[in-house]
């Protein structure tokens, strides 16, 4: 798959196109294919949802549960969990899909003391709503009332209304843990303490019902594979059904009325019959063509100077649709800026290419650290998108691991295939033999430092000495550079 999911957002180079940018005058095909592109986001989503929900209880090992109940990891992911591609393994997760359509969904979050804490809420076309936690809602016990965008009613006065746009709804929650016996007691203390329940059930006992399996679904592929290998009449009108309970946002209504004239609207019954017989081919061609122009994107990313691509404006996306379907297809579930940012690495600061059979070190000055007001790590994935198993078990470095830091303040990782050393093992980030990506994140960025702030480049241990992105720049800059 090359590096499907490795940077999800060449678009901060290449440019994204919005409805308005679309050409006048398109084929048939053409506008079937951003119809494609359009609904990708929304049904990927619901192939998730159907996935992770067919189980009658919850599975803290899979992070599964029926609809409408949490599903609390009661372990770090590890290189054994294929559910979401680019996993965040320095957070406990906490997530649960929603039904919306029935009633009004309370959600209840203990007092974290403290603790950082994120439960942003997706919608089905993958925008984030709303995004309670430590940073807007602070971190005592609080109440909130999911509700759907039909819905009309009263509300208990001590609940805080959160709207949904549409009855689809995924929480995406990540709960800071400080170390494996910290995640098994404190972390799993607060898990316990987040509720979800109906409206209905508001002041009473609740006992979630056990959840519907459907044996039919048996596919071992990725939720991303499943949808791919759908026919393109099967997918628009699965598209076409999920539009009802989730409405296009008004926004979307030029899209929809170009659309609609091919019979992909909220409801239609779409048939193959609207396709020209000589457009047929590329009509049943459009998923790998949508498919292969992802790849293309991905493969055309403009690399920058220092190796890091800064992924920015994620999570709401506007009329920006391929932007949504290209973040969707290669890292479903991306956070706002504003609770993560995460600089992603696919070479080193010369150019080439991040590969097992090199060693690194990415060096930190002093004055160089990431400005977090929570905390920040470095997570290695291996060319299919998903953490690599090593020798150490561990899948993640930061801040908040036992890191020596040099005399000076600076601070140096080594990231590397075998052990550094017993005296630098505290240090390493392990890497696979082949080729690799990295991903730092960063939990609430300070907004004003994070501007104009940038990773240091990664270099091969034998071209170092300490080098900052400083000096990088300047090498760069040389005559004999430029020549």
């Amino acid at each position: 798959m090359h590096y499907l999911n490795l940077v999800f957002l060449f678009c901060l180079f290449l440019g994204c196109a919005h409805e308005s940018d679309k050409p006048r005058s398109q084929s048939m095909t053409e506008v079937l294919a951003d119809a494609y592109e359009y609904g990708f986001p929304l049904v990927l989503m619901d192939v998730t949802r159907e996935n992770a929900t067919n189980v009658a209880r919850p599975d803290s090992r899979k992070i599964r549960a029926p609809i409408n109940q949490f599903a609390h990891a009661g372990r770090f992911p590890d290189h054994s969990f294929k559910d979401v591609v680019r996993v965040n393994v320095d957070t406990m997760y906490s997530t649960a899909w929603l039904d919306l359509s029935k009633e009004p969904m309370i959600l209840e979050v203990p007092d974290t003391k403290n603790r950082y804490y994120i439960l942003p809420i997706l919608d089905g076309w993958t925008n984030i709503f709303s995004s309670p936690g430590k940073r807007t809602t602070g971190t005592r016990k609080s109440k909130f009332a999911i509700v759907g965008p039909n819905w009309s009613g009263d509300l208990p006065i001590e609940v805080k209304v959160i709207k949904s746009p549409t009855n689809m709804a995924w929480i995406v929650g990540r709960t800071e843990a400080r170390g494996k016996k910290d995640a098994q007691t404190v972390v799993a203390k607060i898990q316990k303490g987040m509720k979800l329940y109906p409206l209905s059930a508001y002041g009473k006992t609740y006992h979630a019902p056990a959840g519907k399996v459907d044996k039919r679904l048996t596919s071992k592929d990725s939720p991303v594979e499943q949808v791919f290998k759908m026919s393109t009449e099967e997918y628009f009108n699965r598209l076409n059904k999920l539009m009802l309970e989730n409405p296009p946002p008004m926004a979307d209504a030029p899209a929809i009325e170009r659309f609609a004239k091919y019979g992909i609207a909220p409801g239609v019954k779409f048939t193959t019959q609207v396709v020209n017989p000589r457009e047929l081919r590329k009509y049943e061609e459009i998923p790998g063509a949508v498919r292969e122009k992802f790849e293309k994107e991905i493969q055309a990313v403009a690399f920058p100077k220092d190796g890091w691509v800064m992924l920015k404006n994620l999570g709401s996306y506007d009329t920006d649709y391929a932007k949504r379907a290209l973040v969707a297809y290669a890292g479903l579930g991306a956070s706002l800026d504003l609770d993560i940012v995460y600089p992603t690495a696919l070479i080193d600061g010369h150019g080439d290419p991040l590969n097992g059979s090199n060693r690194y070190v990415l060096h930190f000055d002093k004055n160089e650290l990431p400005p977090v007001k929570a905390f920040w790590s470095l997570t290695v994935y291996g060319k299919d998108g998903y953490v690599v198993k090593n020798a150490l078990n561990r899948y993640a470095i930061g801040n908040r691991s036992n890191l020596k830091y040099n005399r000076d303040g600076s601070l140096d990782i080594y990231i590397q295939n075998i052990s550094p050393g017993k005296n630098m093992e505290s240090n390493w980030l392990p890497i696979p033999a082949g080729d690799f990506s990295i991903t730092a994140r960063l939990y609430w960025p300070k907004p004003e430092e994070i501007k104009n702030w940038r990773m240091p480049p990664i270099l091969k241990s034998t071209a170092r000495p300490s080098i900052s992105a400083a000096e990088v720049d300047r090498k760069k800059s040389s005559p004999a550079q430029r020549m």
